[in-house]
């Protein structure tokens, strides 16, 4: 058992790795879809072809266009829209059960500091 500066240390140490270990992640992925848009705008120059992009992303008059490995998707705003706010009330409803949880927890806590 390490004193609370050995803990303290341990735990702002690990947090360090965590950060390194994500920003080294977020920078390969970035490099990764760098390479990809690189070589897919080479195939594309060398082929003459400007169907059936690798990615894309393009919003006409409220209608998100997107291409992923040659298949095209369309979303409209309103859809997205819907999206988000049924995420937020999700959200919004799980904190409100953490909430009420943690006062009960609480309120029981302080039941048994009565009976001690």
């Amino acid at each position: 058992m390490g004193t609370r500066v050995q803990k303290y240390k341990e735990k702002e140490q690990r947090k360090k790795e965590f950060r390194h270990r994500s920003l080294i992640l977020l920078l390969l992925l970035v490099a990764f879809i760098g390479g990809l848009s690189i070589v897919d705008q080479s195939f594309q120059g060398m082929m003459g072809n400007s169907e059936g992009k690798l990615f894309s992303y393009e919003c006409i008059n409220e209608v998100h266009e997107i291409q992923l490995f040659g298949n095209t998707y369309d979303i409209k705003q309103d859809k997205i829209d819907n999206t988000i706010s049924n995420g937020k009330k999700i959200f919004l409803n799980t904190l409100d059960g953490i909430g009420k949880s943690f006062n009960k927890i609480k309120e029981n806590l302080g039941e048994l500091k009565d009976i001690f």
